[in-house]
């Protein structure tokens, strides 16, 4: 089982596009009162997932999770920061990125072994999802490109849809994050 967590652009991209509307507000019954969690990012990804943005989240179970990206995006974006300081600076306590919307009802466990370039990863799902297992040790140099190729395809679809929120404080303050654990690795920013 190979864990992997990627943001999907659309290729077909001609700049000054149409940019589609988002299907569905996921803002409306929000109060912007969470610093870490701030409704932009609901928006953001109703309007990415409306321009063909998808969330590709592999592993763990023998039917892939049924993850939208309108949704899941969302989620998984309030969580980055947190797993991104995990691994810029492993920490003996564990991290776990949970994804609870639309009946997925899963979090993933990262911890650090015994070897520092190994994480380990636990899934565990109140969903009724076969899993093909529930650890897998993932190479904390893939994991950490995997992490940095996920936010600069990020930062290339809020550039693309939604360049209003390019310097919201939050997305810079993850730009910043992502480029500091790119260091760590010297090869991991050009994979």
């Amino acid at each position: 089982m190979n864990f992997s967590v990627s943001l999907i652009l659309p290729p077909q991209w001609v700049s000054g596009s149409q940019v589609k509307a988002a299907k569905w507000d996921h803002t409306a019954d929000l109060v912007d009162d969470d610093p870490d969690r701030p409704v932009f990012l609901t928006r953001a990804a109703d309007i990415l997932s409306a321009n063909g943005v998808r969330l590709d989240l592999k592993g763990f179970f023998k039917v892939p999770l049924p993850v939208s990206t309108d949704v899941g995006l969302g989620e998984f974006l309030e969580n980055l920061p947190g797993l991104l300081s995990f691994l810029l600076i492993p920490s003996p306590n564990p991290y776990t990125l949970s994804l609870s919307e639309q009946g997925i009802q899963t979090e993933f466990t990262f911890s650090t072994g015994t070897e520092r370039d190994v994480i380990e990863v636990a899934c565990f799902s109140t969903a009724k999802r076969e899993l093909d297992c529930d650890r897998e040790a993932v190479s904390r140099r893939k994991l950490v490109a995997q992490m940095t190729q996920f936010v600069r395809n990020y930062r290339e679809a809020t550039t693309r849809y939604v360049p209003e929120l390019l310097g919201e404080a939050w997305n810079q303050k993850l730009f910043v994050a992502a480029a500091e654990l790119a260091k760590t690795l010297p090869s991991v920013g050009t994979q």
